[in-house]
């Protein structure tokens, strides 16, 4: 097992996913880290804007930042699905304070983004469109609007879709009793 940057996921409260128990809850944020560690890798150095589509109470986010602490992150969820408990912008944020980490947070449906075309210079997000239940086709295109041509999207989800104006760079997958059928795409913007 890598250098888990000493558990950081045990430091704060990330919450309770509706899926499974506390318990289980960290032992996905331990296989989640796992494989964006391994999607880093492929990405080398980065130092620019991203966009954590569907952020939670900020998991995502302090993985990114603890990874690339020159870069800039901005969260955006409507913080209101009961996919994730306790989840809001204040504790997203507090979260990431109590890390000694900072981002913006924005509360937005995905499907419509309150952002100008192309301002992002990645995309990450974990666990969040296999919730959008109508309208996940446009939460995606949303997503491509805001890239940067050429910018990466790292899509971890319970389902592995390639959605429309992306192309497949590498793809990490892990089963078990945790997260099965979890994928973790590393998407490129055409």
């Amino acid at each position: 097992m890598r250098n888990t940057k000493d558990r950081f996921w045990e430091k704060v409260n990330f919450g309770t996913y509706h899926h499974t128990d506390f318990e289980g809850s960290q032992k996905t944020r331990e296989r989640v880290y796992n494989l964006f560690m391994n999607a880093f890798e492929i990405i080398g150095d980065f130092n620019g804007l991203a966009l954590d589509a569907g952020a939670g109470l900020g998991f995502l986010t302090s993985l990114f930042l603890l990874k690339y602490r020159n870069a800039r992150v901005v969260m955006v969820d409507n913080f209101e699905d009961e996919s994730l408990s306790a989840s809001s912008a204040s504790a997203a944020l507090a979260n990431l304070r109590a890390l000694e980490l900072t981002a913006n947070a924005v509360v937005s449906e995905l499907r419509c983004l309150p952002f100008k075309d192309g301002v992002f210079d990645m995309g990450i997000s974990s666990l969040t469109y296999h919730n959008i239940k109508e309208g996940r086709d446009k939460a995606f295109a949303e997503m491509r609007r805001v890239l940067k041509k050429d910018a990466l999207f790292l899509l971890g989800d319970l389902f592995a879709p390639e959605p429309d104006g992306f192309e497949t760079l590498a793809e990490f997958s892990i089963e078990g009793k945790y997260l099965r059928g979890y994928t973790l795409r590393v998407l490129k913007r055409k």
